[in-house]
This record gives structure tokens, sequence and C-alpha cells, in this order.
């Protein structure tokens, strides 16, 4: 996949490392920074040594560096800062820019003022299917966003992406830390519309993803 022959965070060449959850592949470098940093920010596993399932691959492969890149180096030109120079870089530089990427969220764009269309949006890209704008609009969500449940049924996008199938999609929510437990107007959570083996998939997840207290960073 193009962009993904380099670290996603320091551009070294032929990474051996994954986030999981980020879609991204970087470098042992990174990858020992990014275990700091805790599983509900970033999961890692090695290319060559963890086993993956096919859910994993396919997210990984569907979302890649290139995409991470954009989004969460999304003004880090504008606001004076580059990738580390992977070759001579101290740990401590790598770290400083790590954080600031994926725990500060210090690089995305100033884009969703209006928590209403930014609802909106990421309900019509999950309702589309669209794993890419998914992803593109998930670091921006607040819970309230994240869990917000149609009025006519009580669903949340979990819900939705569960019972059309978007196996990837439901993956990628689960693992922002959407809540699981919600109860739609049926008195049903999410994993009880999946069908095997997204349901065992759900069913593992949801019961070690705990909710984060994770910092919101929608624009004021």
């Amino acid at each position: 996949m193009k962009g993904n022959d380099v670290c996603c965070d320091c551009l070294a060449p032929d990474p051996e490392w994954a986030s999981i959850n980020l879609g991204t592949v970087i470098c042992v470098h990174c990858s020992s920074v990014h275990r700091q940093l805790g599983t509900h920010i970033s999961r890692i596993k090695s290319l060559e040594l963890d086993e993956w399932t096919i859910l994993q691959l396919s997210l990984v492969s569907s979302i890649g560096n290139n995409l991470a890149r954009s989004v969460w180096e999304a003004t880090s030109e504008l606001n004076g800062y580059a990738p580390p120079d992977y070759a001579c870089c101290t740990r401590k530089v790598r770290e400083t820019w790590i954080r600031l990427k994926y725990e500060e969220r210090a690089f995305l764009r100033n884009v969703y003022k209006d928590t209403n269309l930014l609802r909106e949006k990421l309900i019509s890209s999950v309702e589309r299917g669209d794993l890419q704008d998914v992803y593109s609009l998930l670091p921006y969500c607040t819970p309230e966003v994240l869990n917000y449940q149609d009025p006519t049924n009580k669903q949340t996008v979990l819900h939705t992406s569960v019972i059309a199938d978007s196996s990837l999609i439901a993956l990628l929510l689960v693992w922002n830390h959407i809540d699981s437990q919600l109860e739609d107007t049926h008195g049903k959570r999410a994993i009880e519309y999946a069908h095997s083996p997204l349901c065992d998939v759900l069913a593992h997840l949801t019961s070690a993803c705990p909710i984060h207290p994770i910092k919101s960073f929608v624009a004021v």
C-alpha cells in the first residue's frame, strides 16, 4: 500500500510494527513510544511476530499511513512541525512528536465548530459504509457525538454499522470507545444484531475495551 513502506511517524524505511486502531505501520522505535500512550490511544502489533485476525489486517490495509498522516498531521507544517529525522533524532524528540499527534491531537484541522454538523456527517458516513470518512471524523468526536442515539429508535452509529454488517467500521467505533452497552427502543445493544464472526469479535472487544475518559478536541 502506498505510504506504508515507511514509518508513519518518523518516515524510517521498512517499518515492522503497526498500530491496528490507528491503521498505521511504524518502526520499532516509534512503536515503543506508542506503547507508552496506552491501548486506549494506540494498539501495537508486530507485522511478523504477532498473530493477526482478518479484520485487523483489513482495517490496517484499508486505512494506511497516507490517510492517517492527512488526518493526524493536517496542520503540522502550518504550526512549524515536521516528522523527526529517524536517522539522528533523540528519544525525547520522537516522543514529543508522537504525543503531540495522538495524545494532544495538536495538528487536527479546526473544521468542526458545529457539533450537530459533525454528528450528521458521522451518521451519514456510517450509513454509506465509508470507512475512510469515518476514520477522518472520529478524532473530532466527543462522547456526546459518538454516542448519540436517534430519537426515533435510540440506535447509535454502532447499531447502524452492525446491522449493515460493516465489520471494519464497527471495529473502529469500538476501538474509539463508543458505548457498546447503549440499548435501542427494543432493549437491544448493537452486539445483539451482529452475525458471526462479527458477534464473536464484538463480544471480545466490548469486554476488553472499557470506556476511557479521553480528551475532546472539537474546535471552539
